[in-house]
């Protein structure tokens, strides 16, 4: 049996209930201020994910005591029984009071995997001024297939019919497929893919994480293939100072020196991390050089496989185009990881989504890219 856990009750059951008398009393013996040290620190704890061992901690302890004397922190065991009660039927409330109002909202349904790995879906609630947790469902065996997905997305949607009027997913063929489901059921209702995650997908279109899924993406070739293959090498170069411990060292120690950012990672599920780590390896470009021509750079290990690594991120780092190549990579990914950050917002109007898509092909041109290269990308933000 699938396990639910809910942050609300049907918001249409109304409660003549006061605030106050609603909830499980508290500590009877607990004066109104030691209350509030209680709920306070509980709901640290539950707000920023910390174990409850937290509070036992000796160092913490010390701090408010200092701050009073004759503090008392709550238990674990408190922590995990009344007070976790408490705050939770408090927080149904709350929430349930404000859906009440009946505004306006978006529907975000959202799959991601817990500590655990124990597959979850997430429900919540967009508007312009706030977000709200609606429920998670354990999935457990259930596959995440579209009829799934708008099996689920219904039960939340006809539970609020009037108060939602559409919902966003991100593009993966399965969501997809439970947009089409879900417009005959509610065709009052809007249910589209996430213009972020479009944006972000062209970026791995136009650079593919290895090259060999660019190979099985574009059998055929690629007008991007050297740029790829160059993002391939820069992701190998960032990997190499990371896994390094005296030259991470010392290339850390000179970017504090001037200021400049560490190297980043490219992760293809981060947005706009490929561009960072093109932006980040042009601002340390003067002292990655100086590294890898150093003497000691290729004299120092004497295993010979590390010798050939070594002298492979030489070459590409000294190489003639190495700047003029980076800087290509970052005109190209820069239009595009603006258009993601802005678009990040809650308050950008659907309306904002047709008027950039109509202007970008502009954009593009504008980069004086060869001429296949740019049909190529034209051609990719027609088909996104």
């Amino acid at each position: 049996m699938r396990k639910t856990r809910l942050s609300q009750t049907n918001h249409r059951k109304k409660s003549q209930k006061s605030l106050t008398s609603f909830f499980t009393k508290q500590s009877p013996g607990l004066t109104k201020e030691e209350q509030e040290i209680d709920d306070n620190l509980a709901m640290f704890c539950y707000c920023s994910g910390s174990s409850f061992r937290t509070l036992e901690n000796p160092y913490l302890q010390k701090v408010l005591e200092i701050c009073r004397r004759d503090v008392v922190l709550p238990t674990r065991q408190k922590l995990a029984g009344e007070l976790l009660q408490f705050h939770h039927d408090k927080t149904k409330h709350l929430v349930n009071k404000k859906l009440s109002q009946h505004g306006f909202y978006g529907l975000v349904p959202d799959g991601w995997s817990n500590v655990n790995k124990d597959p979850v879906l997430n429900f919540i609630l967009v508007n312009p001024t706030e977000n709200i947790f609606l429920k998670s469902v354990y999935t457990q065996d259930e596959s995440h297939t579209g009829e799934y997905l708008s099996m689920e997305s219904s039960k939340v949607i006809e539970s609020f019919h009037s108060q939602i009027v559409g919902m966003v997913t991100d593009n993966i063929s399965a969501n997809k497929k439970s947009w089409k489901i879900l417009e005959q059921k509610f065709p009052d209702k809007y249910f589209y893919g996430c213009v972020c995650h479009t944006l972000n997908l062209i970026v791995k279109d136009l650079f593919p994480p290895t090259i060999l899924q660019m190979k099985e993406k574009y059998p055929d070739g690629y007008p991007f293939q050297d740029l790829c293959r160059f993002s391939s090498n820069c992701r190998e170069l960032v990997l190499f100072f990371k896994n390094h411990q005296v030259l991470k060292s010392t290339l850390e120690s000179k970017q504090r020196e001037l200021e400049k950012p560490h190297l980043v990672v490219p992760v293809i599920t981060r947005w706009s991390s490929i561009r960072n780590c093109f932006t980040s390896l042009e601002e340390s470009d003067s002292i990655i050089q100086h590294i890898v021509n150093d003497r000691q750079f290729l004299e120092t290990d004497k295993d010979k496989d590390q010798q050939v690594k070594r002298t492979k991120i030489k070459n590409f780092v000294t190489r003639k185009d190495f700047m003029t190549n980076l800087r290509m990579c970052i005109k190209i990914l820069n239009p595009l990881n603006d258009l993601i950050l802005f678009f990040e917002s809650d308050t950008v109007p659907l309306s904002k989504i047709y008027e950039v898509f109509h202007t970008l092909p502009d954009t593009v041109k504008e980069m004086k890219l060869q001429k296949d290269q740019e049909t190529f990308v034209l051609k990719l933000i027609d088909e996104r």
